[in-house]
Formats: C-alpha cells, sequence, structure tokens
C-alpha cells in the first residue's frame, strides 16, 4: 500500500519527505510567494526537526523556489518576475523541442497513451466547476515529463526538473492573483499539446520540435 504522503516516515527518508511537503505547500498556494519561510515555524507546521526543516529550505534555496529577503536576511518564497519568466520559458523551450525531436522517432503507442490520457484528465480538471479556486497545473508537467522521458535522455530531466518547479510555483501565483489561465488560454496550449502529440504521433522529429517550440514560446510571450 502506498505510503500516506501526509504521515511520517522513517528517519533516513524524513529530510526528503520534509522537502516534498514544503513543495506541496508552495504548489498548492498554502505558501504563496513571498511568504516568510521561519524555521521555527515550519519545525512545528511539519512536525520535524529544525535541523530537517533547515536542510529542506537550503535545497529549496538551491532550485530557486526560495530567496534571501535584502531587508531581514530570512528565506521567502520565491517571486518571479518578467525577467524570470522569459528565461524559463525560453530554456525550456531549448531543452524541450530537442527532446520532443529526441522522442519523435522512438517514442512508443504506450507513451502516447499516456500523453492521451494526461492530455484529458488536464482538460477534465481545467473545465471543472467543483472547485474554480483551485487549479492542479502538476497534470501539465507531467505531459511535459513523458515527452522528455521519451527520449531517452536522464541529464536533460535533470536539467529540467527545476525549471519545471519554478514554473510550477510561478503559475501558481499568477492563478492565485487572477491575472493568468482563462477558458481562452487553455484552449490555446490545448490547441498546441494536440499538435505536438500529433507530431509525435507521426514520428516526425521536426514537427515534434517545432510545435514544441511554437508551444513554448507562445506560452512565455503569453505570459509577459
Amino acid at each position: 500500500m502506498e505510503q500516506d504522503k501526509n504521515s511520517r516516515p522513517s528517519r533516513r527518508a524524513l529530510g526528503e519527505w520534509a522537502l516534498d511537503r514544503l513543495y506541496e505547500l508552495i504548489f498548492t498556494g498554502a505558501l504563496p510567494a513571498g511568504t516568510d519561510l521561519g524555521e521555527e515555524e515550519l519545525s512545528e507546521r511539519l512536525g520535524v526537526s529544525r535541523a530537517t526543516t533547515s536542510a529542506a529550505l537550503r535545497q529549496l534555496e538551491v532550485d530557486g523556489l526560495a530567496t534571501v529577503a535584502a531587508a531581514n536576511g530570512r528565506r521567502v518564497v520565491a517571486t518571479f518576475g518578467i525577467a524570470d519568466v522569459h528565461d524559463l520559458y525560453t530554456v525550456r523551450a531549448v531543452l524541450e523541442s530537442h527532446a520532443a525531436e529526441e522522442a519523435a522517432p522512438q517514442i512508443s503507442e504506450d507513451e502516447l497513451q499516456r500523453l492521451r490520457g494526461l492530455q484529458t484528465e488536464m482538460e477534465t480538471l481545467s473545465r471543472s466547476l467543483r472547485d474554480p479556486t483551485r487549479r492542479d497545473f502538476g497534470v501539465d508537467f507531467d505531459f511535459h515529463r513523458v515527452i522528455v522521458q521519451a527520449a531517452g535522455s536522464r541529464r536533460i530531466e535533470a536539467c529540467l526538473i527545476p525549471i519545471w518547479n519554478q514554473t510550477h510555483a510561478l503559475l501558481r501565483h499568477l492563478y492565485s492573483l487572477g491575472v493568468y489561465g482563462d477558458d481562452v488560454e487553455d484552449d490555446a496550449a490545448y490547441r498546441d499539446h494536440h499538435a505536438i502529440l500529433d507530431a509525435l504521433a507521426s514520428h516526425h522529429a521536426a514537427a515534434a520540435g517545432n510545435a514544441m517550440r511554437a508551444h513554448l514560446y507562445g506560452r512565455r510571450d503569453k505570459l509577459i
């Protein structure tokens, strides 16, 4: 049985568990951009030692999701500006278009089915009226991750993980402010995804790379 993500793990895995919980709090908006990340308060919230919390916060800083406030030297949840949007999506476009080109000739039918399933789930979630105040961007990043994994390069995926995480935090922040994400935006992104899927299904490397590049540059320019 899969362990409850909110239950405390063994001592050896406690550090990873604390880091995962902090990621979840940021990605769900429970720790919005600019929130003070005090070790004592978070230790009590997570039920772990300050040493474990301190190590997790240092990793958040390495991953670009926490920064040190100039005013008081305390860590806060990172805030992203226009230059960050440009940089994140430009780097993603370069790496992910190459990954799509590499994936296209060798992607399996199982991987294509996984992508189609994720796309259906994404569209269903975004159009759900059950809780319009919430939005799960994780499925979108799963879609992109499957393509990168199909390319077969662990180094590309390792480079993209912190960039995906920063983009995830950025989108959550913008969505919480009500300045990003509506039916028009979703439809445009989903048309892009279907174009990427069609190119991958045809095993056409150049078309897949071009579709991914157009998608990420288009999202970048719209966000800016």
